[in-house]
């Protein structure tokens, strides 16, 4: 293997092990969060009026903070030595009397940039979920508009669903119903709240409101 090849493979083999490290010590410094805040709602349990409570406070605060900086160090001696070892195992060395200040450097090299390639697998991450979310929530729909379906007066309202509004009489002649009997589902579908009838224009329109099969997720975007 040409010495380039090996410098590449070594750096993108470093970037990815950095990223993957660095995702494994915000994991552990947000458990060391979670801890010590379970331990002050645990000491402070049932004492309101707690002697000290705010020199504890500040205690756990800079124990906590101590934590952190440890888990960095750590982290940090950790990778350098697993980037030696690569170095190490792949045989390839040009001067060992070096290996430790060029794993050191290897590290200062990759490290901002696989930050930035962890979040980019963060944000590849979060996209295959929505997707996945996006086509289970989409086979819950079909499943349930399905299961309305049999009824005839859940019929109007995946038939609304679909087009999004409509007189009585296009919606009684989509459905091959009277138009009395459709008028009396409609009157059903809007008491439930599912449909709300726009009665200052003639014809009347007819619109969804609201559908069981949409799960409300509350994203903060207003929506059916």
């Amino acid at each position: 293997m040409q010495m380039s090849e090996y410098d590449d493979l070594l750096h993108s083999a470093a970037l990815k092990f950095v990223a993957e490290m660095s995702g494994l010590k915000g994991d552990l410094k947000k458990y060391t969060g979670v801890f010590f805040d379970k331990l002050a709602r645990e000491v402070f349990s049932g004492r309101e009026e707690m002697f000290g409570r705010a020199e504890f406070n500040k205690l756990l605060i800079k124990i906590e903070g101590f934590v952190d900086e440890l888990i960095d160090k750590l982290s940090d001696k950790v990778i350098v030595a697993a980037l030696k070892h690569m170095q190490l195992l792949s045989c390839e060395i040009r001067d060992a009397r070096r290996i430790d200040e060029v794993a050191e450097e290897l590290f200062r090299t990759v490290k901002d940039p696989a930050e930035h390639y962890r979040l980019v697998q963060r944000a590849r991450e979060l996209e295959a979920r929505i997707e996945a979310m996006k086509k289970a929530m989409g086979e819950y729909e079909s499943h349930v508009k399905e299961f309305l379906a049999r009824d005839e007066k859940y019929r109007v309202l995946v038939a609304l669903g679909e087009a999004g509004g409509g007189s009585y009489s296009d919606l009684a002649e989509k459905l091959h119903v009277s138009k009395a009997k459709l008028m009396r589902y409609v009157k059903e579908l809007e008491e439930a709240g599912l449909v709300e009838v726009e009665r200052s224009k003639s014809p009347h329109l007819v619109r969804v409101k609201s559908v069981p099969w949409r799960l409300n997720l509350n994203l903060g975007e207003n929506g059916d």
